[in-house]
């Protein structure tokens, strides 16, 4: 008998525990769109990275031809990265007015 009872407190415990538990998370709401210190940390980092870059570009006189070569068959700016479109020898600049260093 006194072992049923043991088990019984355990069983009650635990369902206050787990109704506790369960309260808890009901009150706060957190979703995917809820804003975090680690999330808007690494939009900071990417925003200075694009601006650095941004910058670069200007300071070599190569910004306007880093934003306007865009390749319309390949949907991705020309030497962006792996598998990436390569400028063919003899295609004319899409934009008139510069040309690649």
């Amino acid at each position: 008998m006194r072992a049923q009872a043991h088990t019984l407190e355990g069983f009650a415990a635990a369902i206050i525990l787990l109704s506790g538990v369960l309260f808890a998370l009901q009150a706060t709401a957190v979703t995917p769109l809820t804003a975090s210190t680690s999330n808007q940390h690494i939009e900071n980092q990417q925003a200075a990275v694009a601006e650095g870059t941004l910058a670069a570009a200007e300071a070599n006189g190569t910004l306007a031809p880093a934003l306007l070569y865009w390749n319309t068959s390949g949907q991705r700016f020309v030497d962006s990265g792996e598998g990436a479109c390569t400028r063919t020898p003899g295609r004319r600049s899409p934009t008139p007015g510069w040309e690649r260093r």
